[in-house]
């Protein structure tokens, strides 16, 4: 039998109180498929993000640059900012594989939500 399936083991100097699981159904942390590594959001990303945005309303869209008027603000961004980064996340998620591409989205988010412990105190 696997370490990982089956061994609990109880220190002796904790007088039976502490004890180290090594099975992965008691603690989830010691599973050990492989996660991606976690990466943040990068400031170039955003920024090339906003620079298409700018683009689209300026060119596309033929707005004029500058200042939006504070009661029209929440309507252009409705309207348009939000619509155009939907736009693009649509399109993002239609180029996608749908094979194994939930399995693969779940294990992303659980590198942000879940990191391994290399050591863990009791």
């Amino acid at each position: 039998m696997s370490l990982i399936k089956s061994t609990i083991i109880t220190l002796p100097h904790l007088h039976g109180i502490g004890c180290i699981y090594l099975d992965s159904s008691i603690n989830p942390e010691l599973d050990p498929q492989k996660l991606p590594k976690y990466q943040t959001v990068q400031k170039a990303d955003i920024n090339e993000l906003l620079d298409h945005l700018g683009h689209c309303l300026t060119s596309v869209k033929k707005y004029p640059q500058g200042k939006i008027p504070e009661n029209e603000r929440t309507k252009f961004l409705n309207n348009q900012v939000i619509g155009f980064f939907y736009s693009e996340l649509k399109k993002l998620v239609d180029s996608l594989n749908p094979e194994n591409l939930l399995e693969h989205l779940i294990s992303y988010h659980e590198a942000i939500y879940k990191p391994i412990p290399s050591v863990k105190q009791l």
